[in-house]
């Protein structure tokens, strides 16, 4: 999905969680449709589960979300590409899934208790209140690649960046 202009899922839903389940699986790329200018996705509350080995991708956004179950969960790749994130938790995953992230140029994730929306200016809060993480695996086997040349800030309010509840995790970081 080429993302022509910026987007406010609150004006659909404007809750701290809403779960839609994505019923086409397949793999999604969503982007901005220049990478010279960076568009805006406020996903607000909405959460969606894709509970397949499919993968999700995320390149050239500024992304802003309420649920501390992230943007998709329960994918088997996901790929975050010069990506801007601030909200509850950007990457979710349970057992039943083996997840491979990769990290690609600039990413800024920061975990907060709320925001100002960058579309509306409303102020509004996240799940857990500024106390979760960026990434959580729920078990399973998942490996985090930080790829070539790549700058990852992870911050969080009052919480690790990363929580793995069980299984296996492994990190790869490339040169640069």
């Amino acid at each position: 999905m080429n993302v022509a202009k910026n987007l406010n899922l609150a004006d659909q839903t404007d809750s701290t969680y809403t779960e839609t389940h994505i019923k086409n699986t397949c793999n999604i790329v969503i982007q901005s449709d220049n990478s010279e200018e960076k568009r805006t996705i406020d996903f607000s509350g909405y959460s969606f589960d894709m509970n397949t080995q499919n993968s999700v991708t995320f390149k050239d956004l500024n992304i802003y979300a309420r649920s501390y179950w992230g943007l998709v969960y329960n994918a088997g790749g996901y790929t975050v590409d010069n990506v801007n994130f601030t909200g509850s938790q950007l990457i979710y995953t349970k057992p039943s899934i083996n997840s491979t992230l990769t990290f690609k140029n600039t990413i800024t994730a920061n975990s907060v208790s709320s925001y100002v929306g960058p579309l509306d200016g409303k102020t509004r809060a996240t799940q857990q209140n500024g106390e979760q993480q960026i990434l959580q695996f729920e078990g399973g086997t998942h490996q985090i690649i930080f790829d070539e040349n790549s700058n990852v800030t992870l911050t969080t309010e009052d919480a690790n960046a990363l929580e793995i509840d069980g299984g296996t995790t492994t990190l790869d970081v490339k040169e640069g």
